[in-house]
This record gives C-alpha cells, sequence and structure tokens, in this order.
C-alpha cells in the first residue's frame, strides 16, 4: 500500500486523508472501536495530519499537565488552539454532600489548583521563548473547577452537561426521568429549595478559588490571546487572588469571556462576589490595553438563588464604563445595570465627566438594565443616545430587560450605512419625539446625511418571562454567550437518571 500511496498526488493524499478523518467526526462511528488516533501508525504523513485534528482542541485536567509538557515540544506546539484545563476537586460522599468544604479542604484545594496553573503556565510560557515558537495570541485558553460528585447528589442537572464543551454539546435527554428524594428530585424534577450549606459544597466560598501564594506570579504566556470561563460548572474565582494574576500573565490577551454564577446562598454572597467584581472592573481590566472584547454573564436560576430581584450594584457599572474606554466589543449582562454604566450622561449628571468619557473603537455594546420598564424606559433610552454620541464608531448597541413582570429591547444599529432603532416590548412602549431626536444625533454622526428609521414591536408576555426567555431575540447574543451555555440555558431543566 505505501508504494501505491506514495505515487498519489499530494493533493489527493490529503483529500484522502481529510475524508477519513471526516469519517470518524461522524456520530455513527464515534463507537468504532479502531478510534481515529490508532491510524496515525500508518506512515508519519497520516501521524501528521491526523495529530493536527486531534490536537487541535484539548481538554487536560491537573493530573496531565506534565504530559502535556513533553508531548508538545516540537511541531506539535502549532496544532492546538484551544486548551481547556478543567481542574478536578476531590470526590465527595453523601455524608458530606449536604456540609460545606472545611477551611482544611479549602487550603488544600486552593494549594492544588494554584500549582496546577503555576505548572500549566511554565509550559506554555516556552511556547513563544523556545523553538519552535507560537505566534503570539493564537491560543484560547478555558478554565473550570469542578467535583465530579457535584452531579451525583444535590446538582444531577450537571450530569447532561458535565462533558458539554465550547465547540460540542450533549444529545437531547434521554425520556427517563430521575428520581432520587434524598437529594429533592421527584420524576425529574427538584421538588425542593437546596439549603445553604448545600449550595457551598458545589459554589464553594463566596469570595472563589485562589491561587496558592507563590503561584500569584505567574510566568508571561505570550501565546494566549483568548480567556474563556463558562456557565458550565457552579466554582466562583477570586479575582484578586486567581484571574488578576491569571490576566496579568496574559500581555497579548485580546478577548476575555466571563459566565459566571450569582453569589449563591444569601445577599452577603452576592455583595462578596460583587466586591471581586469591583476589582475586576475597576483595575484589572483597565490595566490590559491589548484587550479589544470583554463578555461577561451573570447567569442565575430559582433553585440556588432566592434573590432574583436584587439590584445590580451601583459602582460595577460605573466602573466598567471608565474601564472599557478602549475596548471594541463590551457585553455585560445582568451583574451591571445600564442606567450605572450610563450614569453620568443622565440630566443634571457633571457635563466634564461626561464629556471625558469617549469610547473611540467601541463597535458592538450590549447591556442589561432594569430600568428598560414602563416607567423609566425613556430616559434610559436618551441617556444611553447622549453616551453613543462619544462612541463615534457605533455599530450596534442592545440593551434588554428580561423579567416576569415586563422585558424590553432597545437596538440602534447600523446596516449598510443604514441607521435604526428597535424598541421591541410586552407592554407596547414606544418612541417619543424626544427620543427620536436623541438618537437622529447619534445617526447624523455615524451615518451623515443618512436619515434614521424607527420601529416598534411586540414581545408575547405569554412566553417572554424571564432572562433566559428573552435571549433567543437578542442580535448580539453570539457575541455575550458561547453557543454551548445558550443551549445550556435553553435547555428542559428536568433531570434524567445516569447512563449505565
Amino acid at each position: 500500500m505505501s508504494c501505491i500511496w506514495s505515487t498519489l498526488p499530494a493533493e489527493i493524499r490529503l483529500l484522502i486523508l481529510e475524508n477519513v478523518i471526516n469519517s470518524y467526526e461522524d456520530e455513527e462511528n464515534k463507537q468504532n472501536s479502531h478510534p481515529l488516533s490508532k491510524l496515525a501508525v500508518v506512515s508519519n504523513e497520516w501521524q501528521y495530519q491526523i495529530e493536527k485534528h486531534l490536537f487541535k482542541r484539548l481538554i487536560i485536567n491537573q493530573h496531565d499537565i506534565d504530559a502535556f509538557h513533553c508531548i508538545f515540544t516540537d511541531h506539535r506546539r502549532k496544532f492546538p488552539q484551544w486548551v481547556w484545563l478543567r481542574y478536578e476537586l476531590p470526590t465527595y460522599g453523601c455524608d458530606v454532600c449536604n456540609l460545606p468544604e472545611t477551611p482544611a479542604d479549602i487550603e488544600a484545594n486552593n494549594a492544588s489548583f494554584g500549582r496546577s496553573v503555576e505548572k500549566l503556565f511554565c509550559s506554555l510560557a516556552s511556547w513563544t521563548s523556545t523553538a519552535p515558537s507560537v505566534p503570539k495570541g493564537r491560543l484560547t485558553l478555558e478554565l473550570s473547577v469542578h467535583s465530579p460528585s457535584d452531579k451525583k447528589h444535590f446538582c444531577r442537572e450537571l450530569e447532561s452537561r458535565e462533558y458539554d464543551t465550547a465547540w460540542s454539546y450533549s444529545d437531547p435527554l434521554p425520556v427517563l426521568p430521575l428520581s432520587d428524594r434524598k437529594h429533592g428530585f421527584v420524576r425529574g424534577y427538584r421538588v425542593r429549595e437546596l439549603s445553604c450549606t448545600a449550595r457551598a459544597r458545589v459554589y464553594g466560598r463566596p469570595r472563589g478559588m485562589s491561587l496558592s501564594h507563590a503561584a500569584t506570579v505567574l510566568r508571561p504566556v505570550p501565546s494566549v490571546g483568548r480567556l474563556v470561563i463558562r456557565r458550565q460548572f457552579y466554582r466562583h474565582f477570586s479575582v484578586s487572588k486567581c484571574l488578576g494574576p491569571i490576566l496579568g500573565a496574559l500581555p497579548a490577551l485580546t478577548d476575555f469571556n466571563y459566565e459566571h454564577w450569582r453569589g449563591s446562598m444569601a445577599l452577603i454572597d452576592r455583595n462578596i462576589r460583587h466586591q471581586q467584581h469591583r476589582i475586576l472592573f475597576g483595575d484589572v481590566l483597565s490595566k490590559h490595553p491589548t484587550l479589544k472584547r470583554v463578555s461577561v454573564f451573570e447567569d442565575f436560576q430559582p433553585t440556588y438563588h432566592t434573590h432574583l430581584d436584587s439590584p445590580a450594584q451601583k459602582q460595577l457599572g460605573q466602573k466598567l464604563a471608565r474601564s472599557s474606554r478602549h475596548l471594541e466589543e463590551l457585553h455585560a449582562a445582568l451583574n451591571v445595570d445600564a442606567r450605572d454604566f450610563f450614569h453620568n450622561f443622565y440630566p443634571g449628571s457633571n457635563a466634564d465627566i461626561a464629556d471625558g468619557l469617549r469610547w473611540g473603537n467601541l463597535r458592538l455594546l450590549s447591556l442589561t438594565s432594569r430600568y428598560l420598564a414602563p416607567e423609566s424606559y425613556q430616559s434610559l433610552i436618551k441617556a444611553a443616545a447622549a453616551a453613543a454620541q462619544n462612541m463615534l464608531k457605533l455599530q450596534t448597541m442592545e440593551l434588554w430587560n428580561g423579567h416576569r413582570r415586563g422585558s424590553c429591547i432597545f437596538r440602534y444599529k447600523v446596516v449598510g450605512g443604514q441607521p435604526e432603532i428597535q424598541l421591541l416590548s410586552t407592554w407596547d412602549a414606544e418612541f417619543d419625539h424626544t427620543m427620536t431626536r436623541c438618537w437622529e444625533a447619534v445617526a447624523q454622526l455615524n451615518c451623515p446625511g443618512r436619515q434614521l428609521i424607527s420601529s416598534v414591536g411586540r414581545l408575547d408576555p405569554r412566553y417572554v418571562v424571564g432572562h433566559s426567555t428573552i435571549l433567543r431575540f437578542l442580535e448580539l447574543i453570539d457575541r455575550m454567550l458561547n453557543a454551548t451555555s445558550l443551549n445550556q440555558i435553553l435547555a428542559p431543566t428536568r433531570v434524567v437518571a445516569p447512563k449505565l
């Protein structure tokens, strides 16, 4: 065969290899007893092409880092585009599933997590400092922390999404529902609220996972251009002692996608998370001039969060407004209110401060606001227009509010040089003359000589009853949320018995 293979033109050989690789991607062949990796021994040419495909996206845990370092020392470094460090906490049993971690457990977990991050960064740092080098910003780095036991106790919903990735997600749920009365499930549905201690076991302490003291100064990794944290698992990360040092060690970072969960137990937990995010929005983001695109999405659900209507902290929006002035894209949902972001553009605010807030590169902006409500939406939309006059490259602004008492979407966009404003609501909101006039001024700055088009529409209040139900109507949703994360939010909440 080798003689016949070598006589084929290179283009034909490549087409054959691509066809072989694609055939193993089909669902029909995923259960094949001869996985694609075994075909790498056919020849050096097959090995190169198959490794190029298999190593494109890598999922490793803390026990794989040494092997990762040994494998990626040569030409293989140019294959990976996505590296997911999926850190696994120790398992636990039913004797402690309703109890928070002990201080000793927390200290040990943080120390081990810190060592793992430090070791991975040491390995990745060599990718640009030694030959063969990797271009700066090529890699996407994803981080997550969970215990394999989380899905076996009070968080059985993790069973269906534990192995979801940013590029693929699970098949639709099977029809067999789960009953586990001890952990609060009957026929696939939770029938009682979690205790604070059970939630603490899964979420960890509200300050979040920390790096050990020795790991807070990490080796710079210029090869990483994007940092991703998805909503797949519930663990919080400390900003001051984890995300801050990590972001500080990524000098070529251009994209930061941060999907986090709201503080889980009491209002004080959310306030602690707010304190962490004040550091993120006030200090960390402003010190990263290479950043171009930032998305922040705070998720919550009634099962774990009893304070669903607690307002966002004003300082978060105000700090984010200042630290985002160099960005090209910004998306902040549910932990930042647009009212606070546009605070300095309301009538009566300090005009000098407003004039100093200029977003010279901003093209896409999406924010949530509880003030997109019948009694306050008009003033918010006018303040947004005042701010938009300081965003000369703005292409799309999307403000939204998904609430059971009233939902609304305001959208400004420029398509093919044509400016347009749209207003969708569950209460038949309208543009008045002053609102339209404010946005006409924005349109003249972005598209001189073009007339502003305005339109209104209705959201059906029977079906738009919360933040998860309004997401499908957002035009910037794919910039704000990973596709797998969106699928997880929209998927049924019923849990099922694990496949054996």
